[in-house]
């Protein structure tokens, strides 16, 4: 059962209502009055000219001293001449008004009708309104008439979804009733906001007492399309009936009734449901729109002016996330930021994969907290009350336990110079053979000349080419980061040095030697 009722996001109360008016009057010698006779053929002919086909109407039964739900105003649908409901008898259809009306006529009676001038549609009733002291009288009232497309199938469903999304409705507040020989009944004010359900107001005992889960008109067609196809056999075999009515103007689902004729995985039992939805009109986001929090607003303002003010463009901090995560996606990991850009991020001294973790400068960092504000999310941010960057943030606070937020810390953050440096010497050796024992110096390594050295930023993009000179020595400045030195093959020696990496810090300059073969035994 959960299957239908969670698909089905509509409004509009269902009817139950006033029994026929069954024609056993007092007897009376009076002859029907001709004017209301005509009035009475007259609006018939025009209701049978405006078609309603499959249509549903408001009714209202003014009975006086009875029960006050028999009062209140009902919905009633009229689906293939026949009224549509899981609780109630003896309700009306229009031509079963009608058919009160002509026997209190041909009784004698004292009727007076109003009849809708366009679709003849009985709006007002009054039998015997004179004699309400007596027996009661009868007055009743008709209104709020739409009619229903009738769907059958997942084509059909396409076409009307087509319609609907022609309305070019993201924003719209319905009101949804469901009837169930179940336990889920009641009926919901909904309202809906860029396509997402935003609220739901319960209107009766009923609906707060459900499990009811409205959901959009988008989704609602999803499910129904699902149930189109993925039980059309059933559908099909006459075990389960479904019946679907749309809007014929703006293509929406109004009406679903769904009798199940067997257990199923939804259901415990056989069950019978109808849904009605209507479309109260669209609805003004601003009403929802997230409001941020005044503190959380003047704290970041307040540590984005001190975080300007420190100038600092470059530096490196310990970055650790809080999450049920192993190891290596929760850090700590080491980053280095140059001109807001990461330059290097590394965890054990290695550098940090693609599908380890996120890392921030701290500016994307403000941006990020900043989001999170203006859309209403809830933020807890503790900043550095000297140089105002975030250190410990976590977003969306309460769905951090279950991994749906956001949590992390900075720490140690240290500014950096601009820049740092490479420097060493490349050489060859051996240049005497192992078996000699030489004096001190003759077989030294020798210096290489031209020997080429790529370097290779993190990301291995290639940043620079380094030619050592006749003494073999070279030197570079490069911007703090962690980089990969990959030495090139130099004629005459037996294959390459051996690259290596190292992370430049700004200010520092590492020296190395870098060692060729000879190939020398």
């Amino acid at each position: 059962m959960r299957k239908w009722i969670t698909f089905t996001a509509f409004a509009l109360t269902l009817a139950a209502c006033a029994p026929l008016y069954d024609g056993t009057f007092g007897p009376t010698t009076s002859p029907p009055d001709e004017s209301p006779a005509a009035d009475l053929a007259d609006a018939r002919v025009r209701w049978a000219s405006f078609g309603a086909g499959d249509y549903a109407y408001q009714f209202t039964n003014d009975c006086g001293e009875c029960d006050p739900t028999a009062r209140s105003p009902r919905r009633i649908a009229v689906l293939d001449g026949r009224v549509l409901a899981v609780h109630g008898t003896d309700l009306l259809t229009v031509e079963q008004v009608f058919e009160s009306i002509e026997q209190a006529l041909d009784a004698g009676r004292r009727v007076e009708v109003s009849y809708d001038p366009e679709t003849g549609l009985p709006r007002d009733v009054q039998i015997d309104m004179d004699m309400r002291p007596v027996d009661g009288g009868t007055h009743w009232t008709l209104d709020m008439l739409t009619s229903f497309s009738p769907v059958d199938s997942a084509e059909g469903l396409r076409a009307a979804r087509l319609l609907w999304a022609a309305q070019g409705l993201n924003n719209y507040r319905f009101l949804m009733k469901v009837e169930c020989d179940c336990p889920e009944n009641g009926t919901f004010d909904v309202k809906v906001v860029d396509d997402q359900v935003v609220d739901v107001i319960p209107l009766d005992p009923e609906a707060e007492a459900s499990s009811v889960t409205p959901v959009t008109m988008n989704r609602t067609f999803d499910d129904l399309e699902e149930w189109f196809t993925d039980r059309k056999t059933l559908i099909d075999e006459g075990i389960l009936d479904l019946d679907v009515r749309v809007d014929p103007v703006m293509g929406y689902p109004r009406w679903m009734h769904m009798d199940a004729a067997f257990p199923d995985e939804y259901s415990a039992r056989p069950f019978t449901a109808v849904v009605t939805m209507e479309l109260v009109g669209p609805l003004d986001p601003t009403e929802f729109s997230p409001k941020p929090d005044p503190d959380d607003l003047a704290a970041i303002q307040l540590a984005r002016s001190l975080w300007k003010a420190s100038g600092i463009t470059d530096y490196r901090y310990t970055l650790t996330v809080h999450c049920e995560c192993p190891q290596e996606h929760t850090g700590p990991f080491e980053i280095t930021v140059h001109g807001q850009r990461i330059t290097s991020a590394t965890w054990n001294g290695n550098p940090l994969g693609p599908d380890q973790g996120t890392t921030y400068a701290v500016d994307e960092v403000f941006t990020m907290i900043d989001h999170a504000v203006q859309d209403g999310i809830d933020v807890d941010v503790t900043y550095d009350p000297v140089l105002g960057h975030p250190q410990l943030v976590i977003i969306n606070v309460e769905a951090v336990a279950v991994d749906g937020g956001l949590a992390f810390t900075i720490d140690n953050l240290i500014p950096l110079d601009r820049q740092g440096g490479l420097a060493g010497q490349a050489v060859a050796g051996p240049t005497c053979p192992v078996q000699k024992d030489p004096a001190a110096g003759v077989c030294a390594d020798r210096p290489v000349d031209g020997a080429v050295l790529l370097v290779f930023s993190f990301g291995d993009t290639e940043v620079a080419r380094i030619t050592t000179n006749q003494n073999g020595y070279f030197r570079i400045s490069l911007d703090p980061g962690y980089y990969r030195i990959e030495p090139q093959p130099v004629a005459g020696l037996l294959g390459t040095a051996v690259p290596f990496e190292l992370e430049v810090i700004a200010g520092i300059t590492d020296e190395v030697t870098i060692t060729y073969d000879t190939g020398i035994r």
